[in-house]
């Protein structure tokens, strides 16, 4: 599977390495980096709506203030870190090389990086219930109560 989602875009370091040890790491490489997405748009999904939650409008300015529960799609760098983390200890053993090492493991963490975020991102905009109504350009009912 690993080897189906990443051989696309990482190319083989070195031509000393052999296919099959490649294709080996990049299916380890290919659950971690499933497995850290998953998790990390879980968790930003979930610190989104707790921090949608708790912030409240009591005047007009804070309808327009920035909206820093938005802060939390900063989280999809933990994912570029565990996915960074486990493939520099992946890499040595599975490959016995350190030839490409850094290149292999800026290219997993980017892509992990970038990936959690977009897929968070969209998540929020698209699943209504994580944003509270009064925050989904519709203010005025909870601004003017009597």
């Amino acid at each position: 599977m690993g080897y189906l989602l990443l051989s696309w875009w990482l190319e083989k370091p070195s031509e000393e390495i052999a296919d099959t040890s490649w294709e080996s790491f990049l299916n380890t490489m290919g659950i971690v980096v499933a497995l850290a997405i998953l998790v990390i748009v879980i968790a930003t999904l979930v610190c989104y709506q707790l921090l949608a939650r708790q912030r409240k409008i009591h005047s007009l300015g804070d309808v327009f203030a920035p909206f820093t529960p938005l802060y939390s799609l900063f989280l999809s760098v933990a994912a570029g870190l565990i996915v960074a983390l486990a493939a520099s200890s992946q890499y040595a053993s599975a490959l016995d090389t350190t030839q490409g090492e850094m290149g292999v493991l800026l290219k997993l963490a980017i892509a992990s990086v970038l990936f959690s975020a977009a897929l968070a991102y969209l998540l929020i905009v698209v699943v209504p219930w994580l944003t509270p109504d009064k925050f989904r350009y519709r203010p005025a009912p909870y601004l003017h109560r009597r």
